[in-house]
């Protein structure tokens, strides 16, 4: 009987939340080599709802030497446990970003396009946003909603 108490502790666990899990340290690896750019690594922030068990969840990296102060974020997305790719291989910044009850993870991001095309100062930034919220669709991850930025260019 102990043995399954200890299985069942276990399973608990790996379901838990655990920020620190190796998987995220594989797939900022990756994200390094697949998506290098000149300013530098990818870093890991520790903002994540990381487990194995749950269709999707995400871990923040970013990058720092944009020399704007606002370093470019991009989601790491899981798929129970196994890195599965990020968010946009455009340049991004992350406003906030939400692991919703129902699984999905909805991003504000910041919309340099439009805030260019608006002509705005940096400091009205945050009037410049657009919402997405992705969600594993049984086969991959999808989204709803805008993802900005995408007239600059892929890294």
């Amino acid at each position: 009987m102990a043995g399954t108490v200890d299985a069942t502790a276990e399973a608990a666990d790996v379901c838990m939340t655990n920020a620190d899990d190796p998987a995220i340290v594989e797939g900022n690896a990756a994200l390094n080599r697949d998506h290098s750019t000149a300013h530098g690594d990818w870093t890991y922030t520790g903002d994540s709802n990381f487990n194995h068990c749950s269709d999707l969840t995400y871990a923040v990296a970013t990058q720092g030497g944009q020399g704007n102060g606002a370093p470019l974020t991009v989601l790491m997305l899981f798929h129970q446990g196994q890195y599965v790719g990020i968010d946009s291989n455009h340049p991004q910044h992350a406003e906030r970003v939400t692991a919703n009850p129902d699984g999905s993870i909805t991003v504000v991001y910041r919309d340099v396009e439009a805030q260019n095309i608006a002509g705005a100062p940096n400091a009205d930034a945050h009037e410049y946003t657009s919402e997405v919220t992705y969600f594993w669709d049984g086969e991959k991850v999808d989204h709803h909603g805008r993802i900005p930025n995408l007239s600059y260019p892929e890294f």
